[in-house]
């Protein structure tokens, strides 16, 4: 069993448990439309990787993996150091970009 439907859940459970939080960095538009449709992609990944195989000792995979454990690590760093708004949704952003590539993999 891959790791990587977990990985995908961390980030949107992640998203999910400080929703309030994270929504409340972005009142105005056009962040907050940006901040939800990056939470929206997020369920999106873990939706699509929860019933696809994936190799992972591929190493596309392994490296996918790698940087969405990092991004999850910056985003988490980020909110606990109360950074910017825009750093923020950056982090957010990068980690869903990776998630969807990471997605794209399964078969």
């Amino acid at each position: 069993m891959s790791d990587v439907p977990k990985v995908q859940d961390d980030l949107y459970l992640y998203l999910t448990k400080n929703l309030s939080e994270l929504q409340a960095k972005y009142p105005n538009e056009p962040e907050k439309s940006q901040f939800m449709t990056q939470y929206v992609n997020a369920r999106r990944n873990y939706n699509d990787s929860i019933n696809k195989k994936f190799k992972d000792d591929d190493p596309a995979v392994a490296s996918l993996m790698a940087q969405m454990k990092q991004q999850q690590a910056t985003i988490k760093k980020e909110v606990a150091a109360n950074a910017s708004a825009a750093k923020i949704l950056s982090a957010i952003t990068t980690a869903v970009q990776v998630g969807a590539k990471l997605a794209s993999l399964g078969v």
